[in-house]
């Protein structure tokens, strides 16, 4: 058998790797993949069948597929010569007309290389393609000078300090936002990921976030074909702050200036501004809650337009924990109803949260009922409310507050 070989050497012949210990078994792949020197296969495959068949009629009972489906398990073949030309991957051919394939992408010259390695070619070229756009559009994070605290809002502030808190890595290099937020909560937290994104984008619209050089292609999604502009993938693009030099200890600093500013005097803007972003940060934990509940029991989440009424009067009037009661509440019913065939259907359970919700703060407003707080184990924040409610507003977590007007300190400037 003087073109099968069973040793390492690189050549176009096959190299058989046996998982089956049967010598019978070995034989017949031998002679199944036998070639003469013509390149043409000495046997045909129905007189191997056949002859399978005849030493062993157990075979034939078993009606396998095929004599190459049957060998595809007991012993591996492949062509050294057609190896990936990357990573040395091996091509493996699990047939005759693979094999011949193979011989023909080789006569013509075509060793191709193993699909990690085309998908990372691929991956390259489109990140080079990704980064060439993105400076054309919006420069690179070491053309733009530093972030200057001062002349940021206090949404940008909260927003940039909350990024900076799971950094990438301790020596603060860039941060990977979305993908670190929810490993920090348990149980996941749906409104976490709803508000970030919101937020990275006016971050990275403002010229304060920037795509970290050592981005992976995937934090690159692909290239619109008409706007020919470049968007990031918040799951696993690294971003980093602007300013030349190395970005940890830019980054590091930055975090430093973040909370000297929000835990020291506020200038007067912040205090003008403070209402609306309590008002947003609330309504985004209340609108996470409610998500969460609803997909806790199996029922779809409301359409914006649905429930943006009421999350905004939720966040207004109760506190962040009193509002979890009730979307809780209301969800467990609405739920049980469900169960027990009350209800038609799970889009008709969520619309009846809504209304108990809705019911609940009639009540509450006419004081013909009063507001209970969460008594179980308290409800995650997301950490954009840690950042705001615990470093810059000095409290105990966001669950027991509300967007109504709270005591600080005075301004110390005016604009």
């Amino acid at each position: 058998m003087p073109n099968v070989e069973e040793s390492g050497q690189r050549d176009r012949r096959l190299v058989l790797e046996f998982i089956t210990e049967d010598p019978w078994e070995q034989q017949l792949a031998r002679d199944y993949w036998l070639v003469d020197g013509d390149g043409k296969f000495v046997y045909k495959v129905g007189d191997l069948e056949r002859r399978a068949y005849d030493e062993r009629p157990a075979l034939a009972r078993q009606r396998i597929p095929g004599l190459a489906y049957y060998l595809r398990k007991r012993v591996r073949a492949h062509v050294p010569a057609a190896s990936c030309p990357g990573c040395g991957a091996r091509v493996h051919v699990d047939n005759r007309p693979d094999y011949q394939k193979v011989l023909k992408r080789l006569d013509a010259g075509e060793v191709q290389a193993c699909a990690p390695c085309r998908a990372s070619a691929v991956d390259a070229a489109d990140r080079a393609v990704a980064v060439k756009r993105w400076r054309v559009d919006h420069g690179w994070y070491d053309e733009h000078p530093p972030v200057k605290v001062a002349a940021l809002s206090l949404r940008e502030a909260v927003s940039l300090l909350a990024v900076f808190r799971v950094p990438f890595d301790s020596a603060f290099t860039s941060t990977t936002p979305l993908q670190r937020w929810r490993r920090r909560l348990v149980p996941p937290y749906a409104g976490t990921e709803l508000d970030a994104r919101a937020r990275l984008r006016e971050l990275i619209k403002a010229g304060l976030l920037f795509p970290h050089p050592d981005c992976p292609p995937s934090g690159y999604r692909a290239v619109h074909s008409r706007a020919q502009e470049v968007s990031l993938n918040f799951e696993t693009a690294r971003l980093t702050a602007p300013g030349p030099g190395p970005t940890g200890p830019r980054n590091e600093a930055l975090v430093a200036d973040l909370v000297a500013a929000l835990t020291g005097p506020w200038p007067e803007r912040w205090h003008r501004q403070r209402a609306v972003e309590c008002r947003k940060l609330l309504h985004a934990e209340n609108t996470g809650y409610l998500i969460r509940a609803l997909h806790e029991r199996g029922l779809p989440a409301p359409r914006h337009d649905l429930e943006r009424d009421i999350m905004g009067r939720l966040a207004d009037r109760l506190t962040l924990a009193e509002a979890v009661y009730l979307i809780e509440t209301a969800t467990e019913r609405a739920h049980e109803q469900l169960r027990q065939g009350h209800l038609a259907n799970v889009r008709e359970a969520t619309n009846q949260v809504l209304d108990r919700v809705r019911w609940y703060l009639r009540q509450i407003t006419t004081g013909e009922a009063e507001p209970k707080a969460l008594t179980a184990l308290p409800a995650p924040c997301s950490i954009v409310a840690t950042t705001f409610f615990r470093t810059a507003m000095r409290r105990d977590s966001a669950l027991h507050e509300r967007a109504e007007p709270l005591d600080l300190p005075p301004a110390t400037e005016s604009t």
